[in-house]
């Protein structure tokens, strides 16, 4: 269908998610942040790091997709293409969302004085992020496939391990 974007069929695999995990806890660090979340331009989560337990992911989802749609849509109206940038600030906590290619990145981390210097440091950080996870996705979609280990699988079997639990 026109103007509907495609379901993503990327799956990670138990390294690069485990790379993707690492950065995403780099920048946790950096920023001392609350929360840290990579999502595809639809919203479904990649990765996440964050407090135990988590809190729901579907809505953060939902907002960094509407979010980081919105300001590329501006960013396209503007005739600008440096990657889509929403930092909103409140007293608590501050969410700066970076959006390059199919990703975003959001971050929830408290303010840091001097204010004028949160929205640099935090785009520099998360465009650096970004490069590398790009590099990981691109790696993960343009490198060997390796077979699913359901791939094969009958219905009966299929229907074998969902009503097992696994």
């Amino acid at each position: 269908m026109e103007g509907y974007e495609a379901v993503s069929e990327l799956v990670l695999d138990e390294e690069t998610h485990q790379a993707l995990q690492r950065v995403l806890e780099r920048v946790r660090a950096e920023h001392q942040a609350r929360l840290v979340f990579l999502a595809e331009s639809c919203g479904r989560p990649l990765a996440v790091c964050g407090p135990d337990p988590l809190p729901d992911l579907e809505p953060l989802g939902s907002l960094v997709a509407s979010l980081s749609s919105a300001a590329a849509q501006i960013e396209s109206l503007l005739g600008e293409s440096g990657g889509a940038v929403v930092f909103q600030k409140g007293e608590r906590d501050v969410l700066h969302i970076t959006r390059a290619a199919d990703v975003a990145l959001a971050v929830v981390f408290p303010p840091n004085p001097p204010t004028g210097l949160d929205r640099v440091r935090a785009r520099l950080r998360h465009r650096r992020a970004l490069a590398e996870i790009e590099g990981l996705l691109h790696k993960r979609r343009t490198g060997p496939r390796r077979p699913s280990p359901l791939a094969g699988a009958t219905p009966r079997e299929l229907n074998k391990l969902l009503d097992t639990g696994l």
